[in-house]
């Protein structure tokens, strides 16, 4: 009874299983607060409107500077930072939640898990259709249940990577099924999925690259009929890059994304790295968020580089067991895969950039493990062995440590995202009720700290300073030393602050505090000077740091002596 239940309505009850222990987790994190603070009309950027949910910041060095003022953003943001994406039908959708739900996350959730459930469906049916039997059921299995997907089925701010995906994939099995069986109004429905998931975000182009994998290596028809049958999907991709670079959407400046199109040398330079850490990560089953921490990316991408070897002389010896139409079948869909992963690349890595590569590297994966098990294993010689040894790495990352992520990642989040955020909030030492005029944060231990403590304050309505000041989110060990009455010098002892365009001398002037770099090295500054208009001692500052694991207030130190600040 249960062997013959088809693989696809497996992959939906996995679907509403980890759902289910996703759902008394649910809360708002990261870049939650921001998006939200603009719904709820609080968001200190005033400029923006309820379609703009997905603008951090729209490179004007006047609206940063205004950001930076309040707190919203930290002083050592480029001036020019943008982050500024086109996502209407995703906006539409996080506008619609917060009509029905407001602020309770749970409703939020159940959004993302049924656009989830409707990319887990659309990938089976893809995958079946490509090469129906074994290897296809493993592969919807190994997609379904991936690790990869927690964080964008759990974050709500992801959302969009979920929604456009979903809508290209059922445009492209539409599009196979047209090519294939003569379905003329697949067609149609191919084109239309695909205008909806360009309008849903950028995860579509990653989409589009199976379309031309698809026809590159599986239709019979000369090379002028495949141009011909890509066309539309080529003139509405010209047609939303004119667009998006004409109403100035994109990244620049920070935060990890890179724009190929205005720092293409930067791009260059780094797509070896990010590409091969992604492709790395999305064999091993995730964690790409550790390309954040420079000190260990060469290890990434050389272990990366040794993954992809082994798993390509894998798939070359079962390659040679494989039939006709799986040999056809895998290599575009392993097409797809990889170019899928170039777009991806420009953005700061993370498990989010996977989740379309992974429909492809699902299926490989499969083959492989599939093959291996039939065949390889069984063969004499210490080659075969040492390829199994990997195959069973394999086959428990993908079948006993991915269901595990999915179970324990939903606790995670909320325990390190969500509830770590409100806690340190309120254990920091200050008046909550009758908070001074600015607030300055010599140190916090991390980024999500550093950011998002400003937005959740004013998402839930807390009272606020003018200023919500912080310094350093570098966890490392700092030095304040007090140069004047109103000045002091800020050292980071083994780090600096991870922004490129500050050099020696750099002025940045905001209302109330000038800021100059002393020090500073490729990263960015190690040594800052910071200069208030009053003294240190006026009442109406007030001055904390991380300090066992609290925020805990700070007595600036006399003219011409210096305090210690351990890292964490």
């Amino acid at each position: 009874m249960i062997k013959n239940i088809p693989p696809i309505k497996w992959a939906i009850l996995v679907t509403i299983i980890f759902g289910a222990v996703q759902l008394p987790f649910s809360s708002f994190m990261a870049d939650d607060f921001m998006q939200l603070g603009i719904l709820e009309g609080v968001s200190p950027c005033t400029w923006l409107g309820p379609m703009d949910v997905y603008t951090l910041a729209d490179g004007n060095p006047s609206h940063m500077r205004t950001l930076k003022d309040s707190g919203a953003f930290q002083w050592f943001w480029d001036p020019g930072f943008k982050a500024k994406f086109f996502r209407p039908l995703s906006s539409v959708l996080l506008i619609m939640d917060h009509a029905i739900f407001g602020l309770n996350p749970i409703g939020y959730s159940i959004h993302n898990l049924l656009w989830f459930a409707s990319l887990i469906i659309a990938a089976g049916f893809l995958i079946k259709r490509a090469v129906p039997g074994r290897i296809s059921s493993l592969a919807i299995v190994i997609f379904s249940i991936s690790g990869i997907h927690w964080y964008v089925v759990y974050w709500t701010a992801a959302r969009h990577i979920v929604v456009a995906a979903s809508l290209g994939l059922w445009s492209l099995l539409a599009y196979t099924k047209w090519r294939e069986q003569g379905w003329k109004k697949g067609r149609i429905i191919s084109i239309l999925g695909i205008l909806l998931s360009l309008l849903a975000g950028e995860a579509s182009i990653g989409v589009l690259a199976y379309f031309f994998a698809y026809e590159l290596l599986t239709a019979n028809d000369a090379f002028k009929q495949k141009l011909k049958n890509l066309l539309p999907f080529i003139i509405l991709a010209v047609a939303y890059f004119i667009l998006y670079k004409s109403l100035g959407y994109g990244a620049y400046g920070g935060s990890g994304y890179l724009n190929p199109v205005s720092e293409p040398l930067q791009f260059l330079l780094a797509f070896p790295g990010r590409f091969l850490a992604l492709a790395g990560s999305m064999i091993a089953g995730g964690h790409a968020e550790l390309w954040m921490f420079p000190s260990i990316r060469l290890y990434i991408v050389l272990i990366g580089i040794l993954i992809i070897i082994l798993l390509f002389i894998v798939f070359k010896k079962a390659s040679s067991f494989a039939s006709a139409k799986e040999k056809k079948s895998v290599r575009w869909m392993l097409l797809g895969s990889v170019i899928s992963l170039i777009p991806f690349s420009a953005a700061s890595p993370g498990a989010r950039c996977l989740v379309v590569p992974f429909i492809g590297g699902a299926f490989i994966i499969s083959f492989v493990l599939y093959y291996w098990w039939m065949f390889i294993r069984k063969l004499p010689g210490l080659k075969p062995g040492f390829l199994s040894i990997f195959c069973w790495l394999l086959l428990f990352i993908h079948f006993v440590f991915a269901p595990i992520q999915r179970f324990i990642g939903p606790g995670f989040a909320k325990e390190v995202f969500a509830n770590r955020l409100e806690s340190v909030i309120e254990k920091a030492e200050f008046n909550h009720q009758q908070p001074p005029q600015k607030i300055v944060l010599l140190t916090v231990p991390d980024f999500s700290l550093g950011l998002h403590s400003y937005y959740y304050r004013k998402l839930y309505r807390e009272p606020m300073p003018e200023s919500w000041w912080v310094l350093s989110w570098e966890n490392c060990p700092h030095r304040v030393y007090r140069s004047g009455a109103n000045s002091f010098e800020l050292e980071l002892l083994n780090g600096s602050i991870n922004a490129p365009f500050l050099k020696i001398g750099t002025v940045i002037k905001l209302t109330g505090m000038t800021v100059t770099v002393l020090k500073a090295d490729k990263e960015g500054a190690n040594c800052i000077e910071f200069r208030f208009d009053r003294s240190l001692d006026d009442p109406s500052l007030q001055f904390l740091a991380w300090v066992d694991g609290r925020l805990k207030a700070v007595q600036m130190p006399p003219i011409g002596q210096s305090i210690f600040l351990p890292g964490e």
